[in-house]
């Protein structure tokens, strides 16, 4: 019950609420660690010895049902499908047996990976929707509703950033533009707000839940250049916070709200940051 100490939990276990001993974890420590570490498929004893931060960055690879009956009813709604994060974890899940509805402002950008899904044997569709319009997503859940009957886990993977909110070499904070400023600031934090509150009320009513945000490295310590990402990102995490404990204290511990930073990864967001056009690392990779 230690701040910073993982809860003792048996390997390859599922846990519908959290573990006794998990509310004795102050609430800020709760928020640093993915929903999923309390379904822990790897082996415990080694799992008790990574940080918090660590476990944080690989949670998300270790969402794996205990039993098929569990992987069978589980439905699962993922933003920024398109990206190379969101499609790697849509193919884990759905493989895994959860059925996968991937959010998409172009449904036709990932035509090849619910193909993919479906060809391995997973249950994949994608679906239309705007994650800043609540409308948009309003009306992608009541489809996910009708196909699947109920929404049990929520990923807020969409996300990014815009050149003006950046300081580029030669520039000073003081170059920022606050219009690319205001617009990743509303992406990264509006568009996981948005979402969270749409598909968490349908928790709320059901009582049960998980919602996972993804959030960046960049949100506890100083990566240059980044200031408009890594503010808006931070802002996202203290939401995170916050929402965790709205849904625990006024709909029951059955629900779960947390954040996750993956670490660093080359993808299309900071491929030309991270690599020149011959295939080799800039100076910042």
């Amino acid at each position: 019950g230690q701040a910073g100490r993982h809860p003792r939990l048996p390997p390859n276990t599922l846990l519908s609420a959290p573990h006794p001993s998990f509310s004795e974890v102050p609430w800020r420590e709760r928020s640093r660690v993915s929903a999923s570490s309390t379904l822990v498929s790897t082996s415990q004893a080694r799992w008790r010895r990574c940080s918090w931060r660590t476990r944080a960055r690989t949670s998300f690879a270790l969402i794996r049902p205990a039993d098929r009956a569990w992987k069978a009813r589980r439905t699962q709604r993922i933003t920024g499908a398109s990206g190379a994060l969101a499609s790697s974890v849509a193919k884990s899940l759905a493989f895994s047996g959860v059925n996968v509805a991937l959010l998409t402002r172009n449904p036709n950008s990932i035509t090849s990976l619910v193909d993919d899904i479906i060809e391995g044997g997973g249950n994949a569709v994608a679906i239309e929707a705007d994650i800043l319009s609540e409308s948009s997503l309003l009306t992608a859940k009541d489809k996910i509703l009708e196909r699947y009957g109920k929404i049990d886990i929520l990923l807020n993977i969409a996300g990014g950033n815009l050149p003006g909110a950046t300081v580029a070499p030669g520039q000073t904070i003081f170059d920022i533009s606050m219009d690319d400023f205001n617009a990743v600031s509303k992406l990264n934090l509006n568009g996981t707000v948005i979402p969270s509150l749409i598909f968490g009320k349908v928790m709320a009513d059901q009582r049960e839940g998980v919602i996972i945000n993804y959030s960046s490295m960049a949100v506890d310590r100083v990566i240059t250049r980044v200031a408009g990402y890594s503010a808006s990102k931070a802002a996202m995490e203290n939401f995170t916070r916050w929402m965790a404990v709205e849904m625990a204290t006024k709909f029951g511990d059955n629900i779960r709200v947390n954040a996750i930073a993956p670490g660093f990864f080359i993808g299309k967001q900071n491929k030309k940051l991270l690599m020149n056009d011959d295939g080799s690392y800039t100076e910042r990779g």
